[in-house]
């Protein structure tokens, strides 16, 4: 995944790994054995030919980012940085940020509701229209990098919110729906 050109970026196809798989990918990379730098060199070897580009949703850079040696972090940002290419769904809320699965669907909803009549696949194929972005891997981890500490603070454990611990406040995009509906303004009983 070194170079990227008009013909491969034109037969590319999205690749969204597991965040583990990516994971172990990055370790390989950096691993002090030849062995296992060779592996992960050949999975790229292999990506990169098969016309791949790496998909990076919110949720993934959370749980590569949220890690608490910051040795194992700056190793994964440095190798997503290092990438010409990567593709990320679009925010919705905050165009600087990967987008998550809650602006995928509700780019679908959106699609289904302005075209009533099309079938799933349609809505799907309208939807994706607008979906993705396309940016170097630096500026994909670029937001996350300058923010890194509230995300790594709060690790896997809940979603992220304005926390006094790390003192500082995590994209809304990330925010569960029971955080969201804990929100919202309350009915009164018997209103």
């Amino acid at each position: 995944m070194n170079a990227v050109t008009a013909g491969s970026l034109i037969k590319s196809k999205l690749v969204a790994l597991d965040s583990s798989h990516l994971v172990n990918v990055i370790r390989d990379t950096f691993s002090k054995e030849s062995a296992a730098r060779e592996k992960a060199a050949a999975f790229e070897r292999a990506f990169e030919s098969s016309g791949s580009v790496l998909l990076l949703s919110w949720h993934h850079l959370r749980e590569l980012l949220s890690h608490e040696n910051k040795a194992v972090i700056e190793q994964r940002f440095e190798y997503l940085a290092s990438k010409p290419l990567v593709a990320s769904i679009k925010s919705l809320t905050e165009e600087s940020l990967a987008g998550s699965v809650i602006d995928m669907q509700a780019l679908e909803v959106a699609a289904a509701f302005k075209n009533p009549g099309l079938a799933l696949s349609g809505v799907r194929d309208c939807a994706a229209e607008g979906m993705f972005k396309l940016m170097s891997g630096r500026d994909t981890v670029l937001p996350f990098r300058e923010s890194w500490s509230p995300v790594r603070c709060r690790g896997n454990r809940r979603p992220l919110r304005r926390d006094a611990a790390c003192g500082a406040a995590a994209p809304a995009v990330g925010r569960g729906l029971a955080e969201i509906d804990a929100g919202l303004p309350r009915r009164r009983s018997g209103s």
